[in-house]
């Protein structure tokens, strides 16, 4: 299954390109009523050419094509222009605590012709998977969560930082910075799902089950 395919999306996303992205997300248990056909999840997505190019790590609960994860595990996709979608799933995630996210560039492959992303879960020293990426040198930074069924929870907690990499530095994703940098963010708000900012676009939750 194509996480492409979600039912609802919920989250934030930039108009310009970054090198990188990074987030804390708390590791919930979100309502799936059929774990083997349904899916829950919040995600970090770099994206270009309308999303269909994309790496992708997160965490989620439900089907996976690897793991029917019964507890909120680990995951991480990418798809480009010559390659269709393609997900690894992993180990559980830390229950009930903020664990740390990154998807970045790091490199070109001469040899394949494709841009080089790390993906890392909880381990910022030990990436959890690499990709390669044919259109990704850079991507806009999309942040959320995603549900593929009515009557699926869709439950997201990010906090401080919610960063975007800009060549080699990390800057928090803030509206300071999207003004300095003469960028914008739009969300997408289900009317099933209340979202709320504590501090924009740094600290941020969702909560909801969809209808």
């Amino acid at each position: 299954m194509d996480r492409r395919t979600a039912f609802k999306f919920h989250g934030l996303w930039d108009n310009l390109f970054y090198h990188g992205m990074f987030g804390w997300f708390y590791t919930y248990q979100p309502s799936v009523p059929n774990l083997n056909t349904q899916f829950s999840l919040t995600h970090l997505y770099p994206f270009t050419n309308s999303g269909t190019s994309f790496v992708e790590v997160g965490v989620y609960r439900g089907f996976g094509p690897e793991k029917i994860a019964s507890n909120s595990s680990f995951y991480t996709s990418r798809a480009d222009s010559v390659t269709s979608y393609q997900e690894k799933n992993f180990r559980d995630a830390p229950a009930d605590t903020f664990v740390a996210y990154e998807a970045q560039y790091e490199g070109f492959n001469f040899s394949t012709n494709k841009y080089i992303w790390g993906v890392y879960a909880d381990d910022l020293v030990n990436r959890l998977w690499t990709w390669e990426n044919k259109d990704l040198g850079m991507g806009i930074a999309l942040s959320g969560g995603e549900v593929n069924a009515r009557g699926v929870e869709m439950r997201s907690r990010i906090i401080p930082s919610h960063q975007l990499k800009l060549d080699s530095t990390w800057h928090n994703w803030t509206e300071s910075f999207m003004s300095q940098q003469g960028d914008f963010v739009r969300t997408c708000d289900e009317p099933d799902v209340v979202w709320s900012y504590n501090v924009k676009f740094d600290d941020y939750q969702l909560s909801g089950t969809i209808r």
